[in-house]
């Protein structure tokens, strides 16, 4: 029940702040962000209480960060809020599939391995080691192929993660 337009989140138009903050990835983190304030909207309405308000919303260090430029004192919004930010940080940030913390050619991001295939091959598409620092892994949840970490095809008896088997690496 305040001016909808103070800080990053204009709580009337809550998917167009969100995409801005964090890009068009509605299946991702944006989707995620979206529907948290969507939420926390609808909470505020019933409740007849102000919108926090939303100072940054980024990704850092392969985590999802929502900064908040008012303390937030309603334990239904901290709840909702946590809950978010967990998920997040357990999915991918542009499909929201299950991922871990990667090093990606110098930046910590949060990928799948489909996503972080992708992004990797499209800028160096003749190379198969793609993540990490090029040194074997002896990691047991690392692709033996191009070092993803978190994600290994079990039925894979090379110890590939999905996407090195289905390129047939």
């Amino acid at each position: 029940m305040s001016d909808s337009n103070i800080g990053v989140v204009d709580y009337d138009d809550i998917k167009n702040s969100v995409e801005k903050e964090l890009g068009y990835t509605p299946d991702g983190w944006a989707g995620l962000v979206t529907d948290l304030f969507r939420k926390i909207k609808e909470h505020c309405d019933k409740q007849e209480i102000e919108y926090p308000v939303v100072s940054q919303i980024k990704q850092k260090f392969g985590q999802l960060r929502i900064y908040f430029g008012t303390v937030v004192k309603d334990e239904r919004i901290d709840s909702l809020f946590q809950t978010t930010i967990e998920r997040a940080n357990h999915s991918c940030e542009k499909c929201s599939n299950a991922a871990q913390v990667q090093l990606v050619e110098g930046f910590v991001t949060t990928l799948c391995c489909w996503c972080a295939h992708e992004l990797v091959s499209s800028r160096r598409p003749q190379s198969k080691r793609l993540f990490g620092d090029g040194r074997p892994v002896k990691d047991r949840m690392a692709c033996n192929v191009c070092g993803y970490r978190g994600q290994i095809d079990r039925t894979d008896e090379h110890g590939r993660c999905p996407a090195c088997v289905k390129k047939n690496w």
